[in-house]
């Protein structure tokens, strides 16, 4: 997927590294276009569509030097996504301010995808282009020269002959309800700009999406016959212009590269999710069903290969709702799609549950009864409980080193307890990286090194996936 030429702005210096436009082709598969030596972008697709274009996630991580690549491409593709593109800078179709060689430029770029038989009409990976993205800015206030302008661009980059469409897309945070679609019937429905947060100059409040919301607004997408959504930004970067230096904080990868949770390990289910239905989103036909005030259902299905997905939706912002859909009762949390990529079975909710909705995870002690001899069985269940607030060892700060000596210690063995406190050294490893802790072979609890609290884990419970939602 070509999002193909977006101008940025403020670079002195650009040098197209074809050897390493190369490499990174190697190294990823069906991807890319061109880089730079200081500063590029990449955008990456989730979901392996090879004939028909739906389903397709698309990310862009902008503006990092080459040696970050490998490790922010492997992060890329375990977050589910597969195709990556780099961007072209304005300032090289328009060297000084008012002077332009943008036919010039673009032509160049063209000729060099077509050379190496980058275009799909050549074999190559690329099926789309587009010729502006944030265009629509300025073009109101430049009135009748913005509109020649646009049928001036648009004219010149058909004339080229890539073989491909040149489409028009959605930026926004909610392209699902706002976009309303391509100027063709015939073209794919894409959203080039789904922003993760929103990059901020000096002076502005903080601007924060949560990854619920950015889940559901993807879902909803892809509900609606979306194609394509690119997450901006999927890595934050730092930058030196006029923004602040932390140019998006929010982003499922952040400034170094690690990984933002739970945006991050959320974007990756929700693909998880999505490249199961897979078959039904190519070749099914869609319908919606009417469920209730606030809730339906959005149905792709196949009759001939049986394939079927479904996406339930409660669009109600407060208030958790239960649906019935072919049958069986659904319950929806407020403000939520599920994901049934059988029609049946939810793979995946975009809402995690907070607030109100934490009484219906059944987690932890269901029922309480005494057997007795001569009594027979005493149902407690109902009577009034309470929890101790915190724990003894808390209390005596076992955490710390001076603590841990006010109680005796004796060698783990594979039986444990209801509570039981557990502690370890290790030696510092060397150098200056992030440490991570592996606690896949434990349950649930919490942890503290030299003293200082990392907070909660829960590796035992799994997501509908079938895996924990985080175990480092």
């Amino acid at each position: 997927m070509v999002h193909a030429l977006w101008g940025c702005s403020r670079l002195k210096k650009i040098q197209t590294d074809y050897g390493f436009m190369k490499k990174i082709r190697q190294d990823v598969g069906n991807v890319v276009q061109w880089s730079s030596d200081y500063l590029a972008e990449i955008q990456a697709v989730s979901v392996d569509v090879s004939k028909v274009m739906r389903g397709l996630v698309q990310d862009e991580i902008k503006w990092m030097s080459p040696e970050m690549w490998s490790g922010i491409i492997k992060k890329a593709k375990a977050g589910g996504l597969n195709v990556i593109q780099t961007c072209v800078f304005w300032n090289v179709h328009e060297p000084v301010q008012g002077q332009y060689h943008m036919k010039k430029f673009t032509k160049m770029i063209i000729d060099m995808m077509k050379e190496e038989k980058l275009y799909a009409s050549q074999g190559g990976p690329i099926i789309l282009s587009q010729i502006e993205n944030e265009y629509n800015a300025v073009q109101d206030a430049l009135k009748e020269s913005g509109t020649r302008y646009v049928q001036w661009a648009g004219t010149m980059v058909v004339g080229l002959k890539t073989g491909v469409p040149w489409i028009n897309t959605c930026n926004g945070r909610n392209c699902g309800d706002t976009f309303p679609g391509p100027n063709k019937p015939n073209k794919p429905v894409l959203w080039t700009e789904n922003w993760t947060a929103q990059y901020r100059v000096f002076g502005d409040p903080p601007s924060q999406r949560n990854a619920e919301d950015l889940v559901f607004s993807v879902a909803c997408f892809f509900s609606k016959n979306g194609t394509l959504t690119n997450y901006y930004m999927y890595y934050g970067r730092s930058t030196t212009s006029f923004v602040t230096t932390r140019y998006y904080d929010e982003a499922p990868i952040d400034e170094y590269g690690l990984l933002r949770e739970p945006k991050w390990g959320h974007l990756r289910d929700l693909h998880f999710a999505l490249k199961l239905c897979k078959k039904a989103l190519l070749f099914g036909t869609t319908f919606v069903e009417i469920l209730g005030p606030y809730v339906e259902a959005r149905i792709y299905e196949e009759p001939k290969s049986g394939s079927c997905a479904a996406f339930l939706s409660n669009n109600h912002s407060r208030k958790s709702q239960t649906a019935t859909f072919r049958g069986t009762n659904y319950y929806l949390p407020q403000h939520s799609i599920s994901i049934l990529p059988d029609c049946k079975t939810v793979i995946y909710n975009t809402q995690t549950d907070i607030g109100d909705n934490l009484e219906r995870r059944y987690a932890g002690v269901r029922s309480v009864a005494i057997q007795g001899l001569n009594l027979g069985t005493l149902d407690l269940t109902n009577n009034g409980w309470s929890h101790q607030v915190g724990l003894e060892g808390e209390k005596l700060r076992v955490y710390t080193l001076e603590g841990s000596h006010s109680v005796k210690w004796k060698k783990a063995d594979s039986t444990r307890g209801a509570i039981t406190w557990y502690k370890a050294y290790f030696d510092e490893p060397k150098g200056n990286d992030p440490l991570a802790i592996e606690l896949a072979t434990m349950s649930k609890g919490m942890v503290w090194i030299n003293g200082k609290s990392i907070r909660r884990y829960w590796v035992s419970y799994h997501s509908s996936l079938g895996r924990p939602s985080q175990s480092l």
